[in-house]
């Protein structure tokens, strides 16, 4: 398992944040054809969320660590109630963290920063962001 993969099963392990994004967390962009469930019965964006890896650069006295920039994406149909709530649990879940992937150990996560109430052009829907810091052995 990756370190993306790794956060992924971290916030999906978590019933408050499940609670404010019904839509689910997705490593998939979401669409009506790759991620049906983040959408309701009228085709409308559901409260969700998108975590993919941003980039990697090499870094650190060790030969094979890395840093890694992960990007979480919040989407809702309209009004930022619910992503803000999200992004503010996904903070409290990852900030300052340590975890252990199977194929790249996490050793530290800290927040980078936020793109705050803005809007997706694709989906016409309101969105937020978070970049992630993250410290990993490859």
């Amino acid at each position: 398992m990756s370190a993306v993969g790794k956060i992924v099963d971290v916030l999906r392990a978590d019933a408050p944040l499940l609670d404010l994004l019904p839509g689910g967390i997705h490593q998939a962009e979401i669409s009506r054809q790759t991620t049906p469930q983040a959408f309701d019965a009228y085709s409308e964006v559901r409260p969700c969320a998108h975590v993919r890896a941003e980039i990697i650069t090499p870094t650190g006295p060790h030969k094979r660590s890395a840093r890694l920039f992960v990007l979480a994406w919040f989407y809702q149909q309209a009004g930022y109630d619910y992503i803000s709530k999200a992004r503010a649990r996904v903070f409290e879940l990852l900030h300052k963290q340590r975890f252990t992937a199977q194929d790249e150990a996490i050793y530290e996560i800290s927040h980078a920063d936020d793109l705050l109430e803005a809007e997706d052009p694709g989906l016409n829907v309101s969105m937020e962001r978070s970049r992630y810091q993250v410290m990993i052995q490859r």
